[in-house]
C-alpha cells in the first residue's frame, strides 16, 4: 500500500495545477507501522497526508496567513484505487482545483490490483 501511495503522490508532480506548489514525498524509516507522507506547500496553504502501513491516514491543511486548520480528515484507505477519491478534499483544501484525472489514470495503471 505504501508503494502505491508513493506512486500516486509522485504522479501529482505532473499536474499543471501544482506548478506553483512544492511537493515532498517521503517514505519514513521502517518500524512496526511504517508510514509515508506527502507534503504540499503553496503560497497560501500547507498540507500533509500521512498514510501508515495499517492503511490508516491523517490529512490536514493549514492556511498560512491565519494559521487555521482548513481541512482535516482521518480514515482508512481500503484499496489503492481509492487514493484519488479519498484525497480529493485534501487537494481542494490546498487550494488546488486539480485536473489530475489524466495523471491519476496513468499512475493507476502502475498500481497493483
Amino acid at each position: 500500500m505504501l508503494d502505491d501511495f508513493l506512486t500516486w503522490a509522485q504522479s501529482l508532480r505532473q499536474d499543471s495545477a501544482l506548478t506553483n506548489a512544492t511537493l515532498e514525498v517521503v517514505l519514513n524509516a521502517p518500524c512496526d507501522n511504517r508510514s509515508a507522507r506527502l507534503d504540499i506547500e503553496t503560497s497560501a496553504r500547507l498540507g500533509r497526508i500521512t498514510l501508515w502501513q495499517s492503511r490508516e491516514f491523517f490529512a490536514e491543511v493549514l492556511d498560512i496567513a491565519s494559521e487555521e486548520t482548513v481541512f482535516q480528515q482521518y480514515g482508512v484507505v481500503e484499496h489503492p484505487h481509492d487514493f484519488h477519491a479519498t484525497f480529493s478534499g485534501f487537494l481542494s483544501g490546498c487550494g488546488i482545483n486539480h485536473a489530475v484525472d489524466a495523471q491519476w489514470q496513468s499512475a493507476k495503471r502502475t498500481i497493483r490490483e
